[in-house]
């Protein structure tokens, strides 16, 4: 029963990443914010590391947005969850990164690693109400 409610709570979706790429990027100024969007979500996400670049083999710090896809407001009466994975290899990170709300809509997921090169597979799951909305994007190292 517990199994059959969890997968009632959560809703996968796929998404398309776009925006700035945060990858293998050594400039000084601070990247635009890559997107997330589903078709079927109600949500925008938006994000960039905090020092400007995902480095491989390095802990990093995200800046996550909140957004309300269709008026682009944000979006502070939820729960954000950040994790990653690289399918191709069945693993995820070796790190639980830790997520604290910084203003409406905005959170800081801190402590994420990507510890090898390869595609990584960047999960927000918002929840709102006791449901889960994941929304998915790939990055590259």
């Amino acid at each position: 029963m517990k199994s059959k409610l969890l997968a009632l709570a959560l809703v996968s979706l796929s998404a398309a990443c776009t925006g700035g790429e945060p990858v293998v990027d050594d400039s000084p100024e601070p990247l635009e914010y890559s997107r997330v969007v589903s078709d079927d979500a109600p949500y925008l996400i938006e994000w960039r590391p905090t020092e400007g670049r995902v480095p491989q083999n390095e802990p990093f710090d995200l800046e996550v947005r909140v957004l309300d896809k269709l008026t682009a407001e944000p979006i502070g009466d939820v729960e954000l969850r950040v994790d990653a994975g690289m399918p191709h290899h069945g693993h995820g990170m070796n790190v639980v990164p830790v997520h604290t709300p910084t203003g409406e809509g905005v959170w800081l997921s801190e402590g994420l690693l990507f510890h090898m090169g390869g595609e990584w597979t960047l999960t927000f799951d918002v929840t709102d109400g006791g449901v889960t909305e994941r929304l998915q994007c790939v990055v590259s190292l």
